[in-house]
This record gives structure tokens, sequence and C-alpha cells, in this order.
């Protein structure tokens, strides 16, 4: 979470906006000075893809990635 919060830092210092998920703007007072507006449907569906190093290995790595469809 520090990332986001880094980068509502920026935008609360007017140096851009940003696209960040609801329940990070739920932990940070904004005070009113960050402008919060919902995306549309069709703009709000975003892949969530898993990565890790491709020489990492663990039983749990291997328990998640059997779960989940082929790439």
């Amino acid at each position: 979470m520090g990332s986001y919060l880094g980068i509502l830092a920026c935008v609360s210092a007017g140096t851009g906006f940003a696209i960040v998920p609801r329940c990070v703007l739920d932990t940070v007072l904004t005070n009113g000075e960050i402008e919060v507006r919902p995306l549309s449907k069709e703009l709000s569906r975003v892949k969530t893809l898993m990565a890790w190093r491709s020489d990492y290995r663990s039983v749990k790595l291997d328990a998640l990635e059997a779960l989940l469809p082929a790439p």
C-alpha cells in the first residue's frame, strides 16, 4: 500500500492524477483536497495478474498456481 500512498501524496500536491482502488481511498484522510469520481463500467474492469521471479519456486506458489487457469 505504500506505493499507493506515495501516488496519492503526489496527487494531493497537485502533480497529477491517479486511478486507485476505492479501498485505498477509504484508508486516507483527504480533507476534501482530492476529487474522486468513479470510472465507467467499461473502464473499471482491470485484469489482475500474479507475478513472481522466474527462478522462484515454493510449495505454496505451486499450490496456488495449480488453482489458476493455464496461461
